[in-house]
């Protein structure tokens, strides 16, 4: 028998929603942007995305979760709210790939009543 991998076969999952909040504000276009920005960096095979039917932040929509695979990350992932193109591409380039969260980006969950500024 094969022992089980230690550590899942990708570096970053991200989970996009595409509830009927996001999908009417527009979530086809981020999740294109998300899609084409992986494929530009290589990354297509390093991230799992995974489509959600809903992360209960409607209001705050497009939404994504993004979390680190990495052994010893963070559990909670960082949240991202109101997502248009150009905020999928920053997110890949910088948290993705820098390893780092978008801090202009995130959801504060201490202030769930906005979108921070692109």
């Amino acid at each position: 028998m094969t022992e089980p991998s230690p550590r899942p076969p990708f570096d970053t999952h991200v989970v996009i929603c595409q509830g009927t909040s996001c999908t009417e504000r527009g979530q086809g276009l981020p999740a294109r942007a998300l899609r084409d920005a992986l494929f530009e960096a290589g990354l297509q095979e390093r991230v799992r995305v995974t489509r959600a039917t809903c992360l209960n932040l409607c209001a705050l929509s497009p939404n994504a979760v993004v979390y680190a695979a990495a052994p010893g990350a963070a559990s909670g992932g960082a949240w991202y709210c109101g997502l248009t193109p150009e905020k999928v591409r920053r997110i890949v380039a910088e948290h993705v790939v820098g390893g780092a969260p978008v801090e202009a980006l995130l959801h504060r969950w201490s202030d769930p009543t906005g979108i921070p500024p692109a």
